[in-house]
């Protein structure tokens, strides 16, 4: 039996054969890229950041019904800051933010609204990152209708008399 060789008399490749090679070597590479880009398709760190902040919220709040939940946001990067932010039963809000007065209306309506939040530009909330509470919320830190909790403060949540109370050190 005879094995048909790729390589002509001389010991070298062909002009069809280097022309093969390079467009396999060239999808092989294509392939990798796309299925890389795929992995990382759709993920948006801010976006998992607050997610997490708010399902761990709503694990504490959870417990805070029955005994005291704790709830603590740290993080490492320093262009993006997040807060859980108590809206009360208002659209518009004002606080200071990194040493700024931050204004603005939230694109829906509140009520009893408690969110995760973030501030890079402006602040940033989004629906699906608040809860709208079957009562009030109060911060023994910040007594008001509105509250904001910052990095590396940490609130122990208990629920007593049908009102939240966010006790922040």
């Amino acid at each position: 039996m005879q094995v048909k060789s790729h390589i002509n008399r001389k010991g070298t490749l062909e002009t069809n054969e280097i022309i093969e090679i390079v467009l396999s070597a060239g999808a092989i590479i294509l392939l990798l890229i796309l299925f890389l880009s795929i992995l990382n398709f759709g993920y948006d760190k801010n976006e998992e950041t607050m997610k997490s902040y708010f399902n761990t919220l709503k694990q504490q709040m959870d417990i805070g019904e029955k005994g005291i939940g704790e709830f603590e946001m740290w993080q490492e990067e320093t262009d993006v800051f997040y807060y859980l932010i108590y809206f009360g039963d208002k659209r518009s809000f004002s606080f200071d933010i990194n040493g700024k007065t931050q204004q603005g209306l939230l694109a829906f309506f509140p009520s009893k609204t408690l969110c995760i939040c973030m501030f890079k530009d402006e602040v940033v909330c989004k629906e699906k990152y608040c809860l709208n509470l079957h009562t009030s919320a109060k911060s023994v830190k910040s007594p008001g209708e509105q509250w904001v909790i910052k990095r590396g403060e940490k609130a122990f949540i208990r629920e007593v008399n049908d009102e939240y109370i966010f006790d922040v050190k």
